[in-house]
């Protein structure tokens, strides 16, 4: 057993020389243990981007330091003498050589964050020609024809939802309106399913029932700039406001939400459940999964089994028998065309073998099931806006692409398509250079494309929501080519008119990217872009003074 008074008598009759190896080896090993600890830190990105931030300051200090004391030790010694330890010879210096070489990788690694953040930014200035330039970007980025990820089959995972299955918390017919079209998303921009089956794609249709209101109690937001009521009962502030809906402000939530602000995510619905998926910030794309239980208000973040997609914005999300097909969108320069399927019972990710005529990589583009088929609609490729349709046959995994006939909408991404009954009905949208305000009809039935022309009064949209409410249109928020804009649009689609409904309550600030899902009379939206800042709130469009509403379920388009 070690003499502690021997030791420090030891310490005290060493040379200077050995005095200055000692602190020589004690420095080196406090800066590599200070650089290890940023190492760390830049693992824990994942978790948090804070730490990654502090991790290569960590990095970078303690990189520097060694190589300067590393200077230092080679004017006092020769580095290569073998007769010396390791640590304070040769040893030390190829150390100090590491850290500095990794010193300098993160300098550079931080610097093209820089640039990348700066050119993230600058795709969605607040004009119409820039709010979505990926969709006519010049072919010298050099992936033109985009780029495909060969990401491995997924496996699974179950689901943990408060405590609970996602269909644990059961509700009558009257209380919740029947979902069943799409809406559309700036990431989100899927289209929907309008005829009431269980097949759902980022906004759901319902059915207003007469004179009925939600039972469900909001809570209070923790804002106090924020009022949010109950929406029991018949709210004292809407009996004399019932011919227009009326917009709760940012809701209280709980659990763990989304550790960033999102735009150009999808959501969909599946019982009281909303899956996020994907979508960025104002710097980086992400490929993370997110539940919001609509019932308790709880965000969790659940852990997933497979190899998921790659991180992405602007792609499409449909909703097959509780699957959610993900097909493109991109990061960056680079653009997608794979398909994932996320199987929201087991929380797995699988990507299936798909056949036939595959559509080239694109995002801003929409889909929309029917009929047992995909569809999908647009978007843009890198060098132009596209307005082809292909459809994915469901039962054996292969792509179609549908020759058309009639007039077809112009090249666009950002719009919106909504599938009611056989028809598919897109709005809005832009090429790059014009945000437009047609509406076109696909019959898929025939193939046929019609265009609206008798609408007195029309508004330009893009990257807007569109949620079909009975025989209407729900279109929130988006750019109208000028600016962001927080308006409620509502276009009749028994007569093809916009109709305008006054709206109370605070609207959220004006954006686009966001998305929108409708659920138990009311309509959630999340997230979104306003041409500065990236939002991660939740708002509440509460339509139970939509009663008023024509409780039309089977109509035809009209000319159509």
């Amino acid at each position: 057993m070690s003499n502690p008074e021997a030791s420090f008598s030891r310490r005290h009759t060493m040379t200077d020389a050995e005095l200055v190896e000692i602190r020589t080896f004690e420095g080196a090993y406090w800066r590599t243990c200070l650089s290890a600890f940023g190492f760390a830190l830049v693992v824990l990105r994942i978790f948090e981007p804070a730490f990654y931030r502090i991790g290569l300051v960590f990095v970078a200090y303690g990189g520097v330091m060694l190589c300067i004391a590393a200077i230092r030790r080679q004017h006092n010694m020769d580095v290569f003498d073998s007769s010396k330890p390791f640590v304070t010879s040769g040893g030390y210096v190829l150390l100090a050589g590491i850290m500095g070489l990794t010193t300098y990788i993160v300098l550079l690694t931080m610097i093209l964050n820089i640039i990348q953040s700066s050119s993230t930014e600058a795709e969605d200035e607040d004009s119409p020609t820039d709010v979505i330039p990926e969709l006519v970007e010049s072919s010298s980025n050099g992936h033109v024809n985009g780029a495909r990820h060969d990401v491995p089959s997924a496996t699974l995972i179950s689901p943990n939802v408060n405590n609970g299955s996602p269909s644990s918390q059961n509700h009558t017919a009257a209380k919740r309106l029947s979902p069943a079209s799409s809406s559309p998303r700036s990431r989100m921009q899927s289209s929907v399913v309008a005829s009431p089956s269980n097949h759902y794609n980022n906004s759901h249709y319902m059915n207003p029932p007469p004179n009925h209101y939600s039972q469900v109690t909001l809570p209070t937001s923790s804002n106090p700039n924020y009022s949010i009521a109950s929406s029991r009962g018949r709210p004292n502030s809407m009996n004399h406001h019932q011919n227009s809906p009326a917009l709760r402000q940012s809701i209280s939530t709980h659990g763990k939400s989304p550790a960033r602000a999102l735009r150009a995510h999808t959501v969909n619905l599946v019982g009281e459940s909303m899956f996020v998926f994907g979508g960025c910030d104002a710097r980086t794309c992400f490929n993370n999964v997110y539940i919001f239980d609509a019932d308790t208000m709880y965000w969790c973040k659940p852990r997933v089994y497979g190899d998921p997609p790659p991180a992405c914005r602007a792609h499409s999300s449909a909703l097959v028998d509780k699957k959610l097909y993900i097909f493109g969108g991109g990061d960056g320069p680079i653009y997608f065309n794979d398909l994932y399927i996320f199987d929201t019972d087991s929380l797995t990710w699988s990507r299936p073998f798909t056949t036939g005529d595959i559509p080239t990589p694109r995002r801003a583009h929409t889909t929309a099931y029917y009929n047992n088929r995909i569809y999908v609609f647009g978007g843009g490729d890198g060098v132009r806006a596209l307005n082809d349709v292909y459809v994915l046959n469901i039962s054996n995994l292969v792509w179609e692409k549908i020759e058309t006939l009639g007039c077809p909408p112009i090249s666009r991404g950002y719009h919106t398509s909504n599938l009611v009954g056989s028809k598919l009905v897109v709005y809005g949208g832009s090429d790059g250079h014009e945000c437009f305000k047609d509406v076109h009809v696909l019959n898929l039935e025939n193939n046929t494309w019609h265009n609206v022309i008798s609408m007195e009064t029309s508004y330009p949209r893009l990257s807007h929501t569109a949620t079909q409410i009975g025989s209407y249109l729900f279109v929130v928020c988006g750019h109208d080519g000028t600016k962001y804009t927080s308006d409620v649009l509502l276009l009749n689609l028994v007569t093809m008119q916009w109709e305008a409904r006054k709206v109370y309550g605070t609207p959220p600030s004006g954006r686009g990217y966001h998305s929108a899902v409708l659920y138990d009379s009311r309509l959630f939206v999340f997230g979104g872009y306003d041409g500065h800042s990236v939002f991660d709130d939740v708002f509440v469009l509460d339509l139970s003074a939509c009663a008023y509403l024509p409780q039309i379920t089977n109509f035809q388009l009209p000319g159509i």
